[in-house]
């Protein structure tokens, strides 16, 4: 590929290349960075800076760092503004209950978040942030010979992806991988398209996965195409899922596989970003392409992107796609 830049706006980048076809490991309208985590105190209170002028929404976690609910909407603070929970979350009707005292959190200066192990700038990926903790720590038992339990954790590559990320998600090395109709010859330039047994197959189980109905499932997602209704506390995430309950309650997992703490975090943050594989995005130019149009189908092209310092405010400027890896905010 030649080295050079063109100017690229966000709308040249696409998340998925299906929306309504679950593809495996994008089980999101779009990709998020994590600011960070705050502490909460023991009355229930929380007290933190959010960047200015960005789209964020927030997570309850609990002391392990396992998701206890999501926020299903986001919200765009800009600078200088301050709100509180009352607002949205009490009843109209009534004003709020008079303060017998300060909350323990409004005593001091709001928290500053702090930054998962990979830092607020990029998109985290599978490969390489969550496959190394497996390699450390689960592939000596959990390896490409006679794994524990039928579970290989290993970074084999099944159809492109890592055998570790199709085990969470109930698949042997032996299985196929699920694709949407078409999507097989995306994957795999050249190949014929599923045929319609396969087909449905595939979509039984993608389908499945969105609603953690596979019965082999480890981790527990929320449902891109779901409604909006009002989630439950635990009802997917973290909190939900057998792996990381497993890690917490057995015995064996516990001695033998314990995690230091930017581990857990950086496997527990994975998760409940919905169990993402890619940390990049993908450059629309082709992959729409179609045998009925009679253009060429090309596996779509996966762009990197650079954010800027979620604290400082963005520079004026466009997206500079380069060597068709780093996308960065240019002024």
């Amino acid at each position: 590929m030649k080295d050079e830049s063109k100017s690229c706006g966000f709308n040249d980048l696409h998340w998925m290349p299906a929306a309504w076809d679950p593809v495996l490991g994008m089980w999101d309208w779009g990709t998020a960075r994590v600011i960070g985590t705050v502490p909460v105190e023991e009355d229930g209170s929380a007290h933190f800076k959010v960047p200015a002028d960005q789209t964020v929404y927030f997570q309850a976690l609990d002391e392990n760092f396992l998701e206890l609910r999501r926020m299903r909407s986001n919200v765009t603070f800009v600078a200088g503004e301050h709100r509180t929970c009352i607002g949205c979350h009490e009843s109209k009707p009534i004003s709020p209950p008079a303060l017998v005292s300060m909350p323990l959190a409004m005593r001091r200066a709001p928290s500053t978040p702090e930054p998962p192990p990979w830092g607020d700038r990029i998109v985290p990926d599978y490969e390489e942030h969550i496959q190394p903790i497996f390699e450390r720590h689960c592939v000596r038992c959990h390896g490409e010979q006679d794994p524990d339990g039928g579970l290989e954790l290993t970074s084999r590559r099944v159809d492109g992806y890592f055998q570790s990320y199709r085990t969470l998600f109930g698949l042997s090395a032996g299985d196929r991988t699920p694709f949407a109709k078409n999507y097989w010859s995306i994957w795999f330039p050249g190949e014929p398209p599923l045929d319609d047994a396969a087909h449905a197959q595939a979509r039984a189980f993608l389908e499945n996965a969105l609603t953690n109905q596979n019965p082999d499932q480890l981790v527990a997602i929320a449902n891109y195409q779901g409604g909006s209704e009002v989630t439950q506390p635990s009802e997917f995430g973290s909190g939900r899922s057998r792996l990381v309950l497993t890690l917490l309650n057995d015995p064996l997992h516990r001695k033998e596989a314990r995690l230091p703490r930017d581990e857990w975090v950086s496997l527990m943050t994975g998760i409940d970003l919905n169990a993402q594989y890619w940390g990049t995005f993908v450059e629309k130019d082709g992959h729409y392409a179609s045998r009925k149009s009679g253009r060429q189908i090309v596996p779509p092209r996966r762009v990197r992107v650079v954010f800027p310092d979620p604290w400082q405010r963005p520079p004026a400027g466009h997206w500079i796609w380069k060597d068709g890896h780093t996308v960065a905010l240019k002024p």
